[in-house]
C-alpha cells in the first residue's frame, strides 16, 4: 500500500515538472501572421532574404536588459538600426549549437554602425558570465531586468527577431539556426 501511495506521488511529481517546464520554456504569444516566422526544433539554414510586409507588428522598445557587469542599457537607443536579438539560456542544447554561427555573423558584420547585435538571457547573471568565461564569443551578451514585452514572448528558446530601423519585425525564427549564411548575411552588410 506504502508503494503504491510512493509511485503515484512520483508520477504526479514528475506530472507537475513537466507541466511546470511546459509553461517556462513553452508558453506561446502568437505574433500577426504577417511576419515571417520559422519554427524549427533542429538546426536550419536561413535561405529567404529579409522582406518586411504592410502590417507588420509594432516592436515594443520597452525591453529592460542590462550589460553583463549590470549596466542598466535603454533599449531604445537602438532605434534606427536593424536589431539582431536572440533570446537564449546556457542550459538550452539549441541556443549552443547557433551560438558559434551568431559569432560568425557578428565577426562578418560588426563593422556596419547601422546593425546591432544582441544575446539575451533571463538567467542568474552569475550562471552567464561562469559559461561565456569558458567560450571565446565577442558579440554583446545582455541580462534581462525584467520580464519581456509581450511582443517577445516567441513560444521558447533559441528565439530570435531581426527588427528594422522602422521598428518593425521583419524576421521571427524559433529555434536554431546558422545565422551567417547568404542571403541574410548581404542583408546586413553595408556598403
Amino acid at each position: 500500500m506504502i508503494q503504491k501511495k510512493l509511485f503515484l506521488i512520483g508520477i504526479a511529481i514528475i506530472g507537475i515538472t513537466m507541466a511546470i517546464n511546459f509553461l517556462v520554456c513553452k508558453e506561446k504569444a502568437s505574433l500577426p501572421s504577417s511576419v515571417s516566422q520559422e519554427k524549427k526544433s533542429t538546426s536550419s539554414t536561413l535561405t529567404d532574404t529579409i522582406q518586411a510586409s504592410t502590417d507588420l507588428t509594432q516592436v515594443d522598445y520597452n525591453l529592460s536588459i542590462a550589460t553583463m557587469d549590470g549596466t542598466n542599457v535603454d533599449f531604445s537607443q537602438f532605434k534606427g538600426k536593424t536589431i539582431f536579438l536572440n533570446f537564449w539560456a546556457t542550459w538550452c542544447g539549441p541556443c549552443l549549437d547557433e551560438l558559434p554561427s551568431i559569432q560568425r555573423l557578428y565577426d562578418k558584420t560588426k563593422d556596419n554602425p547601422d546593425l546591432v547585435m544582441l544575446a539575451v538571457s533571463w538567467e542568474k547573471p552569475e550562471n552567464v558570465i561562469s559559461f561565456l568565461k569558458k567560450k571565446t564569443y565577442t558579440f554583446p551578451f545582455y541580462m534581462l531586468t525584467k520580464p519581456a514585452p509581450k511582443c517577445y514572448w516567441g513560444g521558447g528558446i533559441p528565439n530570435t527577431y531581426i527588427i528594422s530601423p522602422e521598428g518593425k519585425f521583419l524576421k521571427h525564427h524559433l529555434g536554431s539556426a546558422e545565422w551567417d549564411k547568404e542571403p541574410l548575411l548581404n542583408s546586413f552588410n553595408s556598403d
